[in-house]
C-alpha cells in the first residue's frame, strides 16, 4: 500500500510538471506573437480547404486504426473494427482533455481487456501501437534530414536525428530480444509487479518485431499517416498566401512531430507549438504565421477527437443500464 501511494503520488508530481512546462512553453510563444494577426491568418483558410484538410485528417487516423488492428491480430486479439474505432476515438478525446497523455491509451487498453479478456495483450499492443508510430516518426526525420543534409542556423541537425535512429534501432533489437529476462534478472525477487509487466511486454515485443510482415505493414501506415499530415499543412501554407519547398516541409513535419513526442509536456502542448514557429521562422516564416498552423493542426486535433465524448458517454450509460 505504502508503495503504490508513493507511485502515485510521483505520477502526480510528474502530471503538475509537465503542465508547468506546456505552461511555460505555449506562454514563450504566445506572448511573443501578435494574436489578432494570427486570429487573421486562420481566417484567411476557406471553409473548403479546412473541410478537405479535416478529411485527410480522418484518413490519416483511419491508418493508425489499421495499425492497430494489425498489431492486435497478431497477437492473438480479436476485436470487431467498429469497436475499435469506437475506442480510437474514445482515447483521442481522453488524450487532449486530460492532464496526462496516456490517459486516452489507458482507456482503450481496459476496454480491450475487458471486451476480450485478453489483459496480458491488450495493454502491450496500446504501448507498441505508439512505439511503433514514434518508431516510423524516427525514420521519417532521419532519411528527411540525412538526403538534405540539414543544417539550421548554421548549426547541423541531421548528425543528431541519425543518433536518434541508431538508438531506437538498439531499442527495437532489444525489444525483440529476451531483454526481460535480463533486466528481472538485475531487479532480482523484489518488484514482482514490475517484472510481470516487464515480461509481458517484452513477450509481446517479440511477437510482433519477429514477425516482419507486421512490422513492414504498421510502419507503411504510420509513415502513410505522417504524409498526410505533410499535406494538410502543404494545403494550410498555401491558404494563408505562404509558399514552401516540399523537401523543407517533410523535414519540419518530422522535427516537429518528434519535438511532439519528448514526454517532457501534455500530448506535445508547448513544445508542438514552439516548433512550429522555430523551424517555419529559419525560411522567412513570421512568429505569426507559423503558430497559425500549430493552431490549425491543433484544432483538427481537437475536433476530430470531440466525437469521443459522445460515444464515451453512450458506452457508459449502456454499461450503466446493463
Amino acid at each position: 500500500m505504502q508503495t503504490s501511494g508513493q507511485g502515485s503520488k510521483s505520477r502526480i508530481w510528474q502530471t503538475c510538471l509537465k503542465l508547468l512546462v506546456c505552461f511555460a512553453l505555449l506562454w514563450f510563444v504566445f506572448s511573443r506573437v501578435d494574436l489578432a494577426e494570427v486570429y487573421q491568418l486562420i481566417l484567411k483558410v476557406k471553409f473548403e480547404a479546412f473541410t478537405l484538410a479535416f478529411f485527410i485528417y480522418l484518413i490519416a487516423h483511419v491508418l493508425f486504426l489499421f495499425r492497430w488492428h494489425k498489431i492486435l491480430r497478431a497477437l492473438q486479439v480479436k476485436v470487431r473494427f467498429l469497436t475499435l474505432l469506437r475506442l480510437q476515438l474514445i482515447g483521442l478525446f481522453f488524450n487532449q482533455f486530460l492532464p496526462t497523455s496516456a490517459g486516452g491509451d489507458v482507456i482503450k487498453a481496459y476496454y480491450i481487456s475487458q471486451d476480450t479478456g485478453k489483459t496480458g495483450m491488450s495493454f502491450p499492443s496500446v504501448f507498441l501501437d505508439r512505439y511503433i508510430g514514434l518508431l516510423a516518426i524516427i525514420i521519417f526525420a532521419a532519411v528527411a534530414a540525412v538526403v538534405s543534409r540539414l543544417s539550421i542556423n548554421d548549426v547541423v541537425i541531421y548528425h543528431w536525428v541519425v543518433l536518434a535512429f541508431v538508438a531506437a534501432v538498439v531499442f527495437t533489437i532489444l525489444l525483440a530480444s529476451n531483454f526481460g529476462r535480463w533486466v528481472n534478472r538485475l531487479l532480482g525477487v523484489h518488484l514482482k509487479f514490475v517484472q510481470n509487466i516487464i515480461v509481458m511486454i517484452n513477450d509481446s515485443s517479440k511477437t510482433i518485431f519477429r514477425n516482419y510482415q507486421v512490422v513492414f505493414w504498421t510502419l507503411l501506415l504510420s509513415l502513410g499517416f505522417m504524409l498526410l499530415v505533410v499535406a494538410i499543412n502543404y494545403i494550410f501554407i498555401g491558404s494563408i498566401g505562404k509558399s514552401i519547398e516540399l523537401s523543407d516541409l517533410f523535414i519540419f513535419i518530422a522535427l516537429i512531430a518528434l519535438a511532439a513526442s519528448l514526454p517532457i509536456s501534455i500530448n506535445g502542448a508547448g513544445p508542438r507549438e514552439l516548433a512550429y514557429v522555430y523551424f517555419f521562422s529559419t525560411i522567412g516564416f513570421t512568429a505569426e504565421e507559423s503558430l497559425s498552423l500549430a493552431v490549425l493542426n491543433l484544432a483538427l486535433l481537437l475536433l476530430i477527437s470531440l466525437p469521443g465524448a459522445l460515444l464515451y458517454l453512450l458506452m457508459a450509460a449502456k454499461k450503466k443500464s446493463t
